[in-house]
Order: structure tokens, then C-alpha cells, then sequence
């Protein structure tokens, strides 16, 4: 067997077609390692969409074989892909004599780039797919005549065609219809009618341009054969002139019974015995007429059809007359759709449709479904009344560059993500420009989705283009998605950018990655968003991820790109709809760790972690008094009711027994007498939110400032160890109404913790080691992971 052909050829016959008017060649580079490379998502094994039609018989026709890099004789046998995007590729048409050809391509710049040559009788130029995939084709045209008509596939060089770009469109429409939509471009996708949504300008130009000419040829078949029907006519007149009555005549006449007249002659009706005559009646008589609704249903659609085409073409006029060059339309195009409407208008003002009424009520009539010309007008304009779905075979449908597809997709799928763990509040992604062609996410207003976690309720929201404006002193910044994060227990909001490159360095040795200019904009990007804050900048993102369209997640985890995601929170995330587990773990873990364990993640200052003292340390002494005058600033303990360790105490908190009442303030001056010790205190502070009720104080104890500030009882103050600490942190953020089960419901400062206690469930501590239902956490993974003991609690509340 011959080994496959390697390396990369530049400027090679793809394509070579010789007809009787003309010869066809194509030429591009073709990088044929690639085909061979695992990490490139398409190989010789993939099999591209090729076809041609001509007018008359091919005399030849040759196509690139990448599995041998030769041209081969095509006879429409299936071939691994040969076109790409970005891609260049040179057109090369060389008429016969006596033949004069033309090229033709929806797409208005890539029919001015295949032009004729002023001294040589050929037409040359060429096609560059940028980041479009896709159908495309062409036509070689002699005058009005089409000779010849090329069909062929754009891949793409950075997603599975078949699964990754098919699914990523899929999702993009459900989450929100027609967005993944453009009008004309230089590529399509295939798709059918439904009845799904209001179609767009865009859409309805699609499904028009395909009836148009069967919808004119009903229309003029109905005015040939129009549907008529018979009506009847009333006139009154002399009683000799009435013939035999209908039941309006006679009902005419039982109301009108004074105008019977006596005859002398002889004639009319035995009335009574005598002979009469009516001096004036009614004359039924029937008269054809076309003023039917079936005929007034067609008026109606030609009327419908005209108005919307006059919306389109006025579109279309804007678009061409604006500076916005990212939309390139043909003013021919809107020259021909102006014949079309030319000709709906003369219809409407011919004699025929002019003497047909306005449509008054729905119409269901066999005529509608049978009669021809009538079912064609009833199919087509309910074609033209529908959707289209990007499944099927009838209808062309370009799209939005994969770039803006593929930014689009990650900012909708991030919602999707955490939509899984937050309830969703509010939305106005739904809000999007619209000129009738084209659907966008509105650039330049912010998309905002917010959500409250479903069990910590903290507040999330994911903003799309987030924009820093004037804020920051140096350079406006516009990530493509922000992630804002806020903790319980901080003042401000953690922020973490996810960035959608649809780019991949293949270079690497170590597998496909992030390019390194995004990384450093990802650099950039976290150093360059601040806040003043008192005068004082300080940066808001945490975290900044390039998401990037690859599928091998599992692998990736290899790649220093992502292991730098846990050391300076910067890397790169594969990230397709059958890739998203490593983005979901990330989302995951920003959601249910606390503000502490984010903050340890991030990037500190220097000098930021000297050795200091830390705010649980900040030690508190408990002492209970039956009563006492907060005008003093002095309280006397007797040495033997004090716990061992009261010295280390910085904070004094007072437990006023007769009041119910906790006071608390930092200890000035510590003077020690024979028997007792004496506190002087700089001022007194009440803590409201400690509930006293029902406990029973036997002694004084120790505790910490901290768990003095957030507590809400006073078993609350029991919380001394570092894993305690940790766990009561943790189970905090899943409701404050977490209970702390001591040893003993008589407080001394040789009480300890025993469990935790969340709605009907208890959570045992034994040995530093927390049991939450089936589930054992222990001490390394509760100091070190305290998010595992919200996951945990959150699949048993599930």
C-alpha cells in the first residue's frame, strides 16, 4: 500500500473541469500533515459535500485525492475535505472561443474578486473563506444562461464538523431562535420550514427566493380560471313582470299585503273568493360574480407578501447606504427584488384584484386545498408564514462568522452552567438588536444574567461584553464574560473573566492549547480592571480563563495551561457543547467556596503574607455577672472562676445574667490582686444578635472575637478549633441556622462541640472528622477543601 502523502504544498490544482465553453481550475495550499495529525479534528477519513452541475457534458473533470495528494477523474465518489476556512483559493475560468462567460456568487465581494483580465481572454481572482464553514457554491453563467454550477463543502480546522459545530448551532437557536443567523455570506447551511417562531427579514428572503416563481404562476392561474360563484339580485317591480317566488318573494309579499288589487279580467290569485293581484313585488335574479373569499384570501396574500417584501428592500437600501461594512450587500439583489415587488403591485391594481373586497374572517374552504392555483397560493404563503430550522435539505441559511457563533455559545452555555446551581433572577439577555435581518446580542447596552445560589443564596451575575468604561485609569477593557461572585461576609464582589478565543495553538509539543497572546490579554485583563477605594486602586478579577474550542478535557488537564489555573488562577479551558466538565468543575468550585479560600487563590502583593496574627486568634474572655453598671469600666474576677489561658485574652465579653444582656470591649489594663484579677475595659458594646434564651451559663470560658461577631447563640462561642471553625464557616453559607450541639447543655470553658445540626439532619464530629449521611470528610480535606463540605450537604439535601 503507498504511504499517504505528507508535507505542505502551496498553490496546487485542487480542481480541474473542462467543458465545451469553458476550462475551471481552482488552486490553494493544502498542509497535508495535518490531515494525519490527532490533535486537527478532521483526517482523510471525513468525507466533504462536492458537486456539479453542467449544461452540457463534462469533458473532463479532476479533483484533489488528499489521501494520495493527485488529481483523480471525479465521478462522484466521496473525498476526504480539500477546502477550509481561512482559507485562500485562486478561481481560474478560461473560455472557449466564441464564448463569453461571467461568474457568479451570491456573495457580492467574491463575485467582484473573479473578474476578467484586460489583455487575456480569462476571468481570475480569489475566494477567502475566513471563519465561515459551511455549503458554497457558484455559477458560470454565458449572458442570462447558467452553464455550470459548483457545489462544494467549507470545513472547519478547529471543530468536529459533524458533532462539535452541529451541536454548538443546535444550541445556539435553542437557547435563543434566529441568533446564530446572516443573510447572505459566503457560505450556508441547509435547513427546513417550521412553524417555530416569527420569522426574520433574513428568513423570510430565504423562503421567498425559493417560491417566488411558483407563487407567480398560481397567481396567474387564478386570474385565467378565477374561482366565481352566483349571487342573488333583487329588484322590485310591476305585479305582471313577477314570476314564481322564492321564499324572500313571498315573504316580500305577506309583509306588502295592502298592494293586492282586485282583477276584473280574471288573473291572479283565488284569495277569498275573489281574484287578486299584487301592483309590485320582487324579481330574484342570479349574476356571476368573483368577489368570493376564497378570491379575497388571495388578495390578501399578495398584499401580505408586498408589504413585506417593501420592509426587506427598505432594509436591504440602509444597509447598503450605511458605513457599516461588516454587512456587504449587492444593490443588484435589491434591483431584482424591486422587479418582484413591481410586479405584485400591478396585480393589486388590476381591474381584476381591484374589484375583489378585503378579507373579513378566516377562511377554510376546499377550494383552498384543492383547486389549482388556489393550493399552491395557500402552501407557499404558509411556507413564507414559518421558520427555519437549520435541519434539513431545502432551504440555504448563512451564518454568523464561528467566531462570534463560538463567543455567542460560551457566554449562553456559562448561564446554562449555573443555572444548574443558582435559581435564576433575573434576565435581559433576551433583549437583542434586531433590524429585521440580522440578530445579535446588543453591543454597546449591558446583557446581564443574575441568580442566587440555591443554597447559599449569595448573589451571581454573568455579564456579557463587560465593559469597564472610564473607571479605570488606564485602558477601557471588554472582556467577553464576567462572572461576579458575592460572598457572605465581604464587602465586595469577587469577579472572574471567561474569555471565548476561538483560536488553538497546535505548535505545542505538549497538545493543543490557548495561543499566548490570549493568555497575556488574560494578564491584562486581571491587572488592568480596579476600583478606587479611598483614593486607592485595588483589582476586582480573581480569575481570568481563555475558553477555547477543543474537546479532549481529560488530556488537557496535562497542559501547563491548566495546572496554572490552580497556582496564579490564568489559563486556558476546553471548552465545546461535549466539552464543558473542566469549565463546570471551575463555575463549581467559584460558587461554593467561601470569600476566605477565594481569596487565598488569587494573586497577593508581596509582603502580604508576613507572619501577623490572625482574626481568629484575636482570643475573647467569657465572664458571667449577675448584674453590673455599664457607666464603669472596671470588672473584678476571682482567679479560680477564670479559665487557664485568660491572660492571652484581648476582648472581654460580659454576660449580664439578670438582664439577658452580652456586652463586649478590649481589655486596656489587666491588674492582678491576691485573689482575683481586675479588667479595665476602653467602652462597652451591646451584641444584639446572640440569642441567651434557655441557655444555662455555669462558668467563664473562652473564646474567639470572631465567633463573638457572627455568632447567633451561645454554643456558638464553643467554635474553638481550626477544623470546627472550618466546618461552621462552610455550613454557614448553607443556612444561618446551622445549631452547634455541645457535650453538655451546661456551659463551661470544658464544653466541646459534638455535631452540627442543619433542619431535620445531624452531623457528627468524631476525631476531627465530620460525618454528613454516608458521607466521612476528614480534617486534611475539611482545612483544606471546606467547599466539599457544601457539596456534600447539597447531595444530601438533593
Amino acid at each position: 500500500m503507498a504511504s499517504l502523502p505528507s508535507g505542505s504544498r502551496k498553490n496546487i490544482e485542487l480542481l480541474c473541469i473542462v467543458t465545451d465553453a469553458f476550462t475551471l481550475v481552482v488552486k490553494g495550499d493544502l498542509n497535508f500533515d495535518r490531515y494525519h495529525n490527532r490533535f486537527v479534528p478532521y483526517s482523510v477519513q471525513d468525507r466533504m459535500q462536492f458537486h456539479f452541475d453542467s449544461l452540457g457534458e463534462a469533458r473532463s473533470a479532476e479533483i484533489l485525492d488528499a489521501r494520495t495528494g493527485e488529481l483523480v477523474p471525479y465521478t462522484g465518489q466521496e473525498l476526504p475535505p480539500i477546502f477550509f476556512e481561512n482559507g485562500f483559493y485562486q478561481i481560474i475560468i478560461e473560455p472557449e472561443k466564441g464564448h463569453e462567460v461571467s461568474f457568479y456568487h451570491e456573495y457580492e465581494p467574491f463575485r467582484e474578486a473573479v473578474t476578467k483580465t484586460k489583455r487575456m481572454n480569462f476571468l481570475s481572482g480569489t475566494l477567502h473563506f475566513q471563519n465561515e464553514v459551511g455549503l458554497s457554491s457558484f455559477e458560470i453563467r454565458e449572458g442570462d444562461t447558467i452553464l455550470f454550477d459548483v457545489l462544494m463543502e467549507v470545513f472547519p480546522t478547529k471543530l468536529d464538523y459533524k458533532t462539535d459545530y452541529k451541536d454548538l448551532l443546535f444550541e445556539v437557536q435553542e437557547e435563543l431562535y434566529n441568533l446564530a443567523y446572516h443573510f447572505v455570506q459566503r457560505t450556508y447551511v441547509l435547513g427546513e420550514a417550521k412553524y417555530y417562531k416569527d420569522p426574520t427579514l433574513g428568513e423570510f428572503y430565504r423562503l421567498f427566493s425559493a417560491h417566488i416563481e411558483n407563487y407567480k404562476k398560481a397567481i396567474e392561474q387564478i386570474e385565467r380560471m378565477p374561482h366565481h360563484q352566483l349571487t342573488k339580485h333583487y329588484n322590485e317591480v310591476r305585479g305582471e313582470s313577477l314570476r314564481k317566488q322564492d321564499s324572500s318573494g313571498r315573504a316580500y309579499l305577506r309583509k306588502n299585503a295592502r298592494q293586492f288589487v282586485e282583477m276584473s279580467n280574471g288573473k291572479g290569485f283565488d284569495i277569498a273568493g275573489k281574484k287578486m293581484m299584487p301592483t309590485k313585488g320582487l324579481l330574484m335574479k342570479k349574476e356571476q360574480t368573483f368577489d368570493t373569499l376564497e378570491n379575497r384570501y388571495v388578495k390578501w396574500t399578495i398584499q401580505r407578501i408586498t408589504s413585506r417584501l417593501h420592509g426587506l428592500i427598505e432594509v436591504l437600501e440602509k444597509v447598503i447606504k450605511s458605513k457599516d461594512k461588516t454587512h456587504t450587500l449587492s444593490p443588484k439583489l435589491v434591483d431584482d427584488l424591486r422587479v418582484t415587488e413591481s410586479w405584485m403591485q400591478k396585480r393589486l391594481h388590476s381591474p381584476f384584484w381591484r374589484s375583489i373586497g378585503q378579507l373579513d374572517r378566516s377562511v377554510h374552504s376546499l377550494v383552498l386545498q384543492m383547486a389549482p392555483g388556489y393550493r399552491e397560493v395557500h402552501q407557499i404563503y404558509s411556507i413564507l408564514a414559518q421558520s427555519i430550522v437549520l435541519q434539513g435539505e431545502l432551504y440555504k441559511m448563512s451564518l454568523k462568522n464561528i467566531w462570534k457563533l463560538y463567543e455567542y455559545w460560551t457566554f449562553l452555555k456559562l448561564g446554562q452552567i449555573l443555572s444548574k446551581e443558582c435559581h435564576t433572577l433575573t434576565q435581559n439577555i433576551i433583549e437583542f438588536n434586531s433590524n429585521g435581518l440580522f440578530v445579535n446580542l446588543t453591543d454597546g447596552q449591558r446583557i446581564e444574567r443574575t441568580f442566587e445560589h440555591k443554597v447559599t443564596g449569595e448573589k451571581i451575575s454573568l455579564v456579557y461584553q463587560y465593559d469597564t468604561g472610564k473607571q479605570v485609569p488606564t485602558v477601557q477593557q471588554k472582556p467577553d464574560s464576567m462572572l461576579s461572585i458575592a460572598k457572605k461576609g465581604k464587602n465586595y464582589e469577587f469577579q472572574y473573566i471567561f474569555d471565548a478565543k476561538y483560536k488553538i495553538d497546535f505548535s505545542s509539543k505538549l497538545g493543543p492549547s490557548p495561543q499566548q497572546e490570549d493568555i497575556n490579554t488574560m494578564h491584562r485583563y486581571r491587572d488592568a480592571i480596579v476600583v478606587a477605594n479611598n483614593g486607592a486602586y485595588e483589582r476586582t478579577a480573581f480569575g481570568a480563563y481563555v475558553l477555547f474550542p477543543w474537546k479532549d478535557s481529560q488530556g488537557f488537564k496535562k497542559h501547563p495551561l491548566y495546572k496554572s489555573i490552580e497556582t496564579v488562577n490564568i489559563g486556558g479551558l476546553p471548552f465545546l457543547p461535549n466539552a464543558t466538565e473542566l469549565v463546570t468543575e471551575v463555575i463549581h468550585n467559584l460558587l461554593n467556596k467561601n470569600g476566605d479560600e477565594l481569596l487565598k487563590e488569587g494573586i497577593l502583593p508581596i509582603g502580604l503574607l508576613e507572619p501577623k496574627r490572625t482574626a481568629q486568634e484575636d482570643l475573647a474572655l467569657f465572664v458571667k455577672v449577675p448584674s453590673y453598671d455599664l457607666k464603669e469600666r472596671e470588672i473584678e474576677v476571682l482567679t479560680v472562676d477564670l479559665p487557664g489561658n485568660f491572660s492571652q485574652a484581648k476582648w472581654l465579653v460580659l454576660y449580664i445574667e439578670g438582664e439577658l444582656r452580652i456586652e463586649h470591649g478590649k481589655i486596656k489594663v489587666l491588674q492582678e490582686k491576691q485573689n482575683s484579677i481586675v479588667f479595665e475595659i476602653d467602652a462597652w458594646t451591646t451584641n444584639m444578635g446572640i440569642d441567651v434564651d434557655g441557655s444555662i451559663v455555669e462558668g467563664n470560658f473562652m473564646t474567639t472575637k470572631v465567633n463573638l461577631e457572627e455568632a447567633i447563640s451561645l454554643q456558638d462561642l464553643f467554635v474553638r478549633s481550626k477544623v470546627e471553625f472550618a466546618i461552621w464557616r462552610a455550613l454557614r453559607r448553607v443556612s444561618r441556622d446551622i445549631i452547634v450541639e455541645l457535650d453538655s447543655s451546661r456551659l463551661t470553658d470544658s464544653c466541646f462541640v459534638v455535631a452540627f445540626q442543619f433542619a431535620e439532619h445531624r452531623f457528627a464530629l468524631k476525631d476531627n472528622t465530620l460525618i454528613v449521611g454516608a458521607e466521612q470528610i476528614e480534617e486534611q480535606e475539611i482545612l483544606g477543601n471546606p467547599s466539599s463540605i457544601v457539596r456534600a450537604v447539597q447531595n444530601l439535601l438533593n
